[in-house]
């Protein structure tokens, strides 16, 4: 009796929309991914805060989309979409942040959200 390897489920890359459709779907894109976990390093998150610092916009670049001018692009559009001042954080994916970030934002409690952006602020970068 002859096996066959069973088929490995497709993992869809749901990355940045900077990144040609051609290269979403392509093999290289899916070396970022081992086992249905995603690599951590390869990941950076965006987050635009409110004047008095609640989280209303997240965005991430992933893979080859990460780069100085994408991240810049990407803040001037968060800029654009959301009214008033808006201050944008990049921050290099790490485990627990997904943690943090929900806290933050499923709570209404306001410390969480100044903690949060402390947080961002110590860890990140300044993008506008």
């Amino acid at each position: 009796m002859i096996r066959r390897p069973k088929k490995r489920a497709r993992v869809r890359y749901t990355g940045s929309f900077f990144l040609p459709s051609a290269l979403k779907t392509s093999a290289v894109m899916e070396t970022h991914y081992m086992k249905g976990r995603i690599n951590m390093a390869k990941r950076v998150y965006l987050y635009a805060f409110n004047n008095v610092l609640r989280i209303v916009d997240t965005k991430f670049l992933e893979g080859d989309a990460i780069s100085v001018r994408d991240m810049l692009r990407l803040a001037n559009w968060m800029k654009d979409v959301n009214p008033g001042q808006v201050v944008v954080y990049a921050v290099d994916n790490r485990p627990g942040l997904y943690k943090e970030f929900m806290e933050a934002v499923k709570t209404k409690d306001f410390t969480k959200h100044v903690e949060f952006a402390d947080l961002i602020s110590r860890e990140g970068i300044l993008i506008g």
